[in-house]
């Protein structure tokens, strides 16, 4: 069996996709290949996980999103995953009108997407978990960092609070695997697990890098982190959004919410898409 495997960027979060509305092969399958497929499609690396669009459950939705980490592992969502879903949605015509607010569902969880102008845009619910000034226990230091959980888990963390010298100038020279697999895998998160962002708030804007959990290294960009980090931030400062994020890709992202009643609420995420080749994974 031949499939055909896009290779796209969600402002530098690379993926293979896979357009599953012909195909209609079972979860099982991907289950079962999605670590080969996001291993050997690209020539160039691992890719950062592999999206299936696929059939929706209902009428109530365009499409259903099936995200797969490079591990194997699933049921999180992924923030610029689903971006970059929303945009091949419609470059496959499975959504035909641009105007349209696309529906869809990422492991039985709704979302909202849409394309203005060169951005795509995802909507989330409010985050299931906001748990700040959280104490974590290390090896030689204790870190003081805000939980958040958007749809996947994040461990938020100001780099003032762990190296105050550290400037922006040098913010992405910081050596961040081996405290984000320390943290990763902390038996405070433990048996699922949490993902690590690391942040540096200098002229009004959030610069960013994340440890994935399933990818087990850093990204060039997480979405659900972005959303994690900002709203993190909002408690701290209380800064009026959009917040404006460069993450490791040096390829930005917009993260808007609004706050009232101590409840976040119309949470989105925005940032561009490439399309970087099309490819095919022989079984």
């Amino acid at each position: 069996m031949v499939i055909k495997v896009d290779i796209v960027s969600g402002s530098g979060n690379i993926f293979s996709f896979v357009n599953n509305f012909e195909l209609k092969l079972n979860r099982k399958f991907f289950r079962e290949f999605s670590k080969d497929i996001c291993r050997m499609a690209y020539s160039k690396r691992v890719t950062d996980g592999l999206l299936v669009l696929s059939q929706p459950p209902s009428d109530e939705y365009d499409f259903s999103l099936w995200f797969y980490n490079p591990d194997g592992s699933f049921g999180m969502m992924c923030g610029n995953g689903a971006r970059c879903a929303v945009y091949l949605a419609y470059k496959y015509s499975i959504v035909i009108n641009c105007r349209k607010m696309v529906t869809f569902d990422v492991w039985g969880r709704k979302y909202y997407g849409e394309i203005d102008e060169e951005m795509v845009k995802i909507f989330f619910p409010p985050p299931d978990i906001v748990e700040t000034n959280r104490r974590l226990n290390l090896q030689d230091k204790e870190l003081v960092g805000d939980f958040i959980d958007v749809g996947s888990p994040h461990f938020v963390v100001d780099i003032e609070d762990l190296e105050s010298n550290i400037l922006k100038d040098n913010f992405f020279d910081y050596n961040l695997n081996e405290l984000g697999k320390e943290i990763r895998f902390h038996t405070d998160f433990s048996p699922k697990g949490t993902n690590f962002d690391l942040y540096l708030f200098d002229d009004d804007i959030i610069f960013l890098r994340t440890y994935e959990k399933g990818v087990e290294n850093e990204t060039g960009a997480c979405g659900t982190g972005a959303l994690a980090t900002s709203l993190s931030l909002f408690l701290r400062k209380k800064l009026i959004p959009p917040y404006k994020i460069i993450p490791t890709s040096r390829e930005p992202l917009w993260v808007d919410f609004s706050y009232s009643n101590s409840k976040f609420d119309k949470l989105s995420l925005s940032g561009g898409v490439t399309l970087l080749e099309s490819t095919v994974y022989e079984i």
